[in-house]
């Protein structure tokens, strides 16, 4: 790519003047020895790669700065972790100390930081395969840039690069051109305060001629590619070699998206050719996928998942051996690209049966947890089954009714297993139409101002979608199964309205799944009693808390019908104290307030302790039967491969069969009487799903809006 991530996972292009302008700032303002020592210590030990280290010099050192009036070097601590913790996967804490530094930087009014900051989160939603949220921090920080600085310079080039890379993996090919003529104009304009850089703009003029190779400008695409290979003209350059060979695939790249796939297919043959020469894992991986969607676009199905089995086996055989974070995600991002395409050729051969049960397995597969890693920055490793041609061992299909959803480019597979039997159906949509539909619709629901009746039309259209296909298939059952794709996760189904004017969650009570490989794994689900030793932690006495309408009387139903129960006022409780009575309960419930964290939500305890996902650890939940998280946002999480820091998760990584959470910022009155319905229900021995359904049609008749009455929503397997 014109200007790929390096192994930090940002766009560094003006390291060298970041650090000379750190370095004086430290200078100028008479910081004490220590602290200026300890700066450059955390800053040195990033540039050598050595997060583990940088991670544990920046940790005291921050700790140090806190409320102090350096604002300055402690939103530049913040920026050095939060890239520290990117090089390790560990994109939760990276994102929440970004966070953090552009705080300060907006406090303390740094509006050069602040553009630093911007760019490098921009970078980052980019790698994450968000180009949308990627494009929106961008232009914000062009809006930014024009506001302060006058000139074009490399944090111009920065926005602009991060622009490019999105108009260019969405085939928006006449926007990267105009980005990349740009962009060269700017960098060869002498009054232009950025430094010349022979390898990035032979980059820029390479892009530019596989750009106009795709558009059939053969004459102009010559031209460009001699600039380019003359300024690529460095052979003690090993990162040159690497984006030279990664170029040769990009012609038939960008073919294949003007819908040229026999055009590409010659393209890539004597790419093909260097495959068995290449000791580049990830070029090959790339290499074989792409040859996948030409043959998936050529209408030769049974060679296209012979092309993805090869990708897959080849991203297998490698993920467990990445340990840098920003490059672990890229090869997780083509590995997920390589499995939908297996799954959409199968489909294409008419093969639901198998399609479903490869889904299954990647939909199980623990993608989330091979993003982690330990203290070290070592991936932790996952073990997978035995790969054969690039088939696995699939789960075994559930009994009962499940629906599970697929997205891909070209539309929606929905399919319907039942007691083991499978039934597939087609529903033809633009990916981005789709996706753009569920994730507007879901906004309008977390919105308790939106308007109600757009809202619904918004919903017929998805039920119409999503729904209606399957309708005579599941209208025997009241229990149903839910799997989304991960890309639409926050999408709640309930919501969905029929053109007969009921909701999908007034007649059928939604279970939500991440697949059965997972439902597998978890406590083997039975009825809830009255006698269940229920653990209550109340976290609404606090004072960042404020007064939260219902509470009292939530707290007090609960403590009427469970006898067992005990109550944790948090604000004069210990964690560790509340650890055991965890690992003693079988159901527990939590009240209080969930706060943003990073792409997630973390509890608030106290006035000082927050509870993350890493924080719900299997041993404390070994007896658990139903965990309920009566709080914001409690459920929320990133769509796609990125949800390392999601609450529901990792309760149901550490077993939990039932988990109930809400999607977004709910009304304490509403969720005070939604529980107490919920729970009076339960005890009169109705299974969690359909108390679940009770408590939702009560709090519909009193508030129609899906802001009150469709935010929580049940994960796991019933009863």
């Amino acid at each position: 790519m014109a200007v790929r991530a390096n192994d930090e996972g940002h766009y560094d292009i003006a390291e060298k003047q970041s650090r000379q302008a750190a370095m004086l700032f430290t200078r100028q303002h008479n910081l004490p020895g220590e602290l200026r020592a300890s700066f450059e210590e955390v800053y040195s030990r990033r540039r050598i790669l050595n997060g583990a280290d940088c991670i544990a010099s920046a940790a005291p050192l921050a700790k140090k700065l806190s409320g102090t009036n350096y604002g300055w070097l402690s939103a530049r601590v913040y920026l050095e972790q939060a890239e520290c913790r990117n090089i390790f996967g560990k994109f939760a804490e990276s994102d929440e100390n970004l966070a953090s530094s552009r705080q300060l930087a907006n406090k303390f009014h740094y509006p050069l930081l602040m553009l630093q900051d911007i760019g490098i989160s921009a970078g980052m939603k980019h790698l994450r395969g968000n180009c949308d949220e990627s494009w929106k921090e961008a232009v914000g920080g062009l809006e930014l840039y024009w506001q302060i600085v006058h000139t074009r310079g490399e944090r111009l080039f920065q926005f602009y690069a991060v622009m490019l890379q999105c108009s260019l993996e969405t085939g928006a090919l006449d926007a990267a051109g105009a980005f990349i003529r740009h962009t060269i104009t700017m960098r060869e304009d002498p009054s232009a305060d950025i430094q010349r850089d022979a390898t990035i703009e032979g980059l820029l003029h390479l892009h530019l001629a596989n750009i106009l190779l795709a558009r059939r400008y053969k004459d102009l695409s010559a031209k460009e590619r001699t600039v380019a290979l003359a300024l690529l003209d460095q052979p003690d350059e090993p990162s040159v070699k690497k984006y030279k060979l990664v170029s040769e695939i990009e012609p038939a790249e960008f073919q294949l998206q003007q819908g040229d796939a026999s055009v590409a297919l010659a393209t890539l043959a004597p790419v093909i050719k260097l495959l068995p020469k290449s000791q580049d894992n990830f070029f090959s991986l790339r290499c074989r996928k792409l040859l996948g969607d030409i043959y998936f676009g050529l209408g030769e199905h049974a060679a296209a998942i012979t092309q993805y089995q090869n990708a897959i086996n080849q991203a297998e055989s490698s993920l467990n051996g990445i340990t840098n974070g920003a490059s672990r995600l890229a090869w997780l991002r083509a590995t997920d690209e390589s499995y939908r395409g297996l799954v959409r050729a199968l489909l294409a051969q008419k093969k639901d049966r198998d399609a479903l049960e490869q889904w299954e397995w990647y939909q199980g597969r623990p993608m989330f947890r091979s993003l982690l890693a330990d203290n070290l920055g070592k991936p932790l490793v996952v073990p997978t089954p035995h790969l054969k041609n690039g088939a696995s061992n699939p789960p075994k299909l559930s009994q009962g009714i499940r629906v599970v959803f697929a997205e891909f480019k070209d539309g929606v597979q929905i399919w319907i297993s039942r007691n083991g039997s499978v039934q597939g159906k087609w529903v033809a949509i633009e990916q981005q139409d789709f996706e753009q539909l569920a994730h507007e619709f879901a906004k309008k629901c977390a919105t308790e101002s939106s308007n109600l009746k757009g809202l619904q039309q918004q919903g017929m259209t998805l039920f119409s979608l999503l729904i209606q296909p399957i309708l005579s298939d599941i209208s025997a059952s009241t229990v149903i199964t839910i799997e989304l794709d991960r890309r639409v996760s926050n999408l709640p189904i309930e919501a969905l309205r029929s053109p007969d004017d009921w909701y999908f969650g007034e007649k059928y009570a939604v279970v939500y799944s991440l697949g059965t490989a997972v439902d597998s794994l978890l406590h083997h689900p039975r009825p809830m009693t009255r006698q269940e030793p229920l653990l209550l932690l109340d976290a609404t006495h606090l004072q960042r808390s404020g007064y939260l309408p219902g509470m009292d009387e939530e707290r007090n139903t609960i403590r009427e019908i469970f006898p067992r129960a005990e109550v944790i006022d948090s604000a004069s409780a210990r964690w560790e104290i509340v650890r055991r009575s965890l690992a003693r309960s079988e159901l527990f419930h939590y009240m209080g307030h969930g706060l943003p964290d990073g792409t997630g939500t973390s509890l608030l305890f106290n006035e000082t302790h927050t509870l993350h996902a890493q924080d719900f650890t299997p041993e404390l939940f070994r007896r658990s039967q139903l965990v309920v998280l009566a709080a914001c946002s409690s459920g929320k999480g990133q769509d796609g491969l990125l949800d390392t820091d999601n609450l529901v998760h990792a309760l149901l990584d550490a077993g939990v069969p039932r988990v109930i959470a809400s999607l977004w910022n709910v009304d304490s009155q509403s969720t005070s009487q939604f529980m107490q319905r919920f729970y009076r229900d339960l005890s009169k021995d109705e299974t969690v799903a359909q108390a679940m359904i009770d408590a939702r049609n009560e709090t519909m008749k009193k508030t129609p809006h899906p802001y009150y009455w469709a935010s929580f929503s049940l994960t796991g397997v019933d009863n």
